[in-house]
Parts: structure tokens; C-alpha cells; sequence
């Protein structure tokens, strides 16, 4: 799951997409009822620490 949603995140950013977009286009889709259904804010943070990751 990790490494998919690191994949799905690291393509939106070479297209360019700022923040706003990639959490817009959801890239944890498939997941989030799997691993964060307890914790509503948990796949929005995991995506944008990924993010700030891969863009630095």
C-alpha cells in the first residue's frame, strides 16, 4: 500500500501538481477504508508527508 500510494503521488508530482491537486485526486482511492476508517485526517497527513517527501 505504501509503496503504491509513493508511486501514485510521485507521478502526480511530475505532472506538475501542487498539493491541492494530489489530495484532490485521492491517491490513497482503495485504501482508506482499509487502513484509516478510524481516523478520518490520517490518509490526508500520510499523503501530504509523502508529498512534502518526494517534492524536497
Amino acid at each position: 500500500m505504501v509503496t503504491i500510494i509513493r508511486d501514485r503521488v510521485q507521478a502526480m508530482i511530475e505532472e506538475n501538481m501542487t498539493l491541492p491537486q494530489v489530495l484532490a485526486a485521492n491517491p490513497a482511492q482503495g485504501y482508506v477504508t482499509r487502513y484509516a476508517a478510524g481516523a478520518p485526517n490520517a490518509a490526508r497527513a500520510f499523503i501530504e508527508s509523502v508529498y512534502a517527501s518526494l517534492s524536497a
